[in-house]
């Protein structure tokens, strides 16, 4: 199945490459690097000194105590209104999935991953059930994430240091996924669907999740690759930019859209695209704020 964006909604999804290339955007990165432009972070709550532990395994429909106050990747395992609860937050599959694109992203940049969300140590994985049925969201086609996004705000998950890296457990129409692509579309939720059904494609849930810890499937990929363009990946200045936020060069690449099949094993492949290509003005994964370790002048979005 191919990654691509369906243009008309600039929302990022599976589904066949556009014909026609986008003007370039202005870069992501132009409010410039430091600490001075974000957000103020928010204290990081104290357990409760009486009970049960806050960090001790279950569902949590409430946002744990952090262990860091950095900008941060929040999981969650979300439903529909009338969605069918699998339990995947609590039976470790969304775990597993995440700690399997964690463990790849980190053999391919020499140790450094994404900062998720903590509490005691433990991937903080949230559970949200929407306001709207599944008929209701899968109809809105191509704003699928959007609802979702929409639907994780009206609960109280709208943290200005937190993407949400959504598994919903719902359908649509089109794709098995979506993120934002900022500038351009600037949005703080990254998608999966779970039960999608993309045209002329496999259904999403013919691919396994979260089946190994160290080994990521398709669906692990995807997830990461709808993170990375929700953290303005791969910026329209990259010498191999197409379709709004993906690469050219590879199949085997990460952010690859094109006419050959997505075969994702390799990050930035040459490295000049969006990981260490040294060029201070085009969208660097190496120099996020969401990377850890942190690196030296670490950069946010623009909108964050």
């Amino acid at each position: 199945m191919r990654v691509s964006l369906l243009l008309c909604s600039l929302l990022l999804v599976s589904c066949e490459p556009a014909s026609r290339s986008r003007p370039p955007a202005p870069s992501p990165w132009a409010g410039g690097p430091g600490p001075a432009g974000w957000p103020a972070a928010a204290p990081v709550p104290a357990p409760s000194s009486g009970g049960a532990s806050p960090c001790a395994p279950g569902r949590a429909t409430l946002d744990r105590p952090d262990d860091s106050a950095e900008f941060q990747i929040k999981v969650f395992y979300v439903l529909p209104r009338d969605g069918s609860d699998r339990g995947l937050d609590t039976n470790g599959t969304i775990a597993r999935s995440v700690s399997a694109f964690d463990r790849w992203l980190r053999s391919q940049t020499g140790g450094a991953g994404l900062r998720f969300d903590r509490c005691a140590g433990r991937l903080d994985v949230g559970f949200a059930v929407l306001a709207k049925s599944d008929s209701e969201i899968a109809a809105r086609g191509a704003f699928v994430r959007e609802e979702i996004q929409a639907g994780l705000s009206a609960l109280g998950f709208h943290h200005p240091r937190k993407l949400y890296l959504a598994y919903y457990d719902g359908s649509s129409r089109l794709s098995c996924g979506g993120g934002a692509w900022p500038p351009t579309l600037v949005g703080h939720t990254a998608a999966l669907y779970l039960r999608g059904a993309p045209p002329n494609a496999r259904p999403c849930a013919d691919n396994p999740l979260g089946a190994s810890e160290s080994q990521p499937g398709y669906l692990d990929f995807s997830a990461l690759h709808e993170a990375l363009h929700t953290l303005g990946y791969v910026g329209s200045c990259a010498p191999h930019h197409t379709q709004a936020g993906h690469v050219s060069d590879d199949p085997r690449d990460l952010m690859y859209a094109g006419a050959a099949a997505w075969t994702p094993e390799l990050l930035d492949v040459g490295r000049d695209d969006y990981f260490a290509h040294g060029r201070p003005n085009c969208p660097d994964l190496a120099r996020s704020a969401f990377l850890e370790p942190l690196p030296a002048s670490p950069l946010v979005p623009s909108g964050w």
